[in-house]
């Protein structure tokens, strides 16, 4: 379990810093939405790997995939919010965030049901599919380079 954990960190920390020093010359909005889809690509994955070594790589694009997606939605989130809300944005945010203990408690019943292969495969698939669906209504709104939400 170190070695999983450790890995998805790694991952992590390297997204982080080349976030960092990317500064703000990358997009946001693009970046969170094209991440978020390789996030769940990368679960997909992993649902498939069988070897120890091969499910550690995976987990390191896992979480640099993950960090890479959430840093720009962060900032996406708090860059436009008058500092008046910016409380009640990140309490907003962190409503959302609740929800995934309830991911976390179906996950060990499904896997004990269908196997880790098949589980992975439906949260991957699933998560995949709802970035795709996200992208493609608010595509005018995160995609175009013109857009406020693409601005560094």
């Amino acid at each position: 379990m170190g070695y999983l954990t450790a890995a998805t960190g790694i991952g992590a920390l390297a997204a982080s810093l080349l976030l960092g020093h990317l500064g703000h010359s990358v997009r946001p909005a693009r970046m969170m939405l094209v991440f978020g889809a390789v996030w769940h690509c990368l679960i997909l994955l992993l649902g498939q790997t069988e070897s120890m070594l091969m499910g550690l790589t995976v987990l390191a694009m896992i979480g640099a995939a993950s960090i890479l997606c959430l840093l720009p939605l962060s900032v996406l989130l708090l860059r436009g919010v008058h500092p008046d809300l910016l409380g009640r944005i990140m309490g907003i945010r962190m409503q959302a965030v609740y929800g995934l203990p309830i991911g976390l408690l179906v996950s060990g019943p499904l896997i004990d049901s269908v196997g880790f292969s098949w589980a992975a495969t439906l949260y991957g698939g699933v998560g995949l599919i709802l970035t795709v669906m996200i992208g493609r209504h608010w595509f005018p709104h995160l995609w175009p380079a013109s857009v406020i939400s693409n601005h560094g």
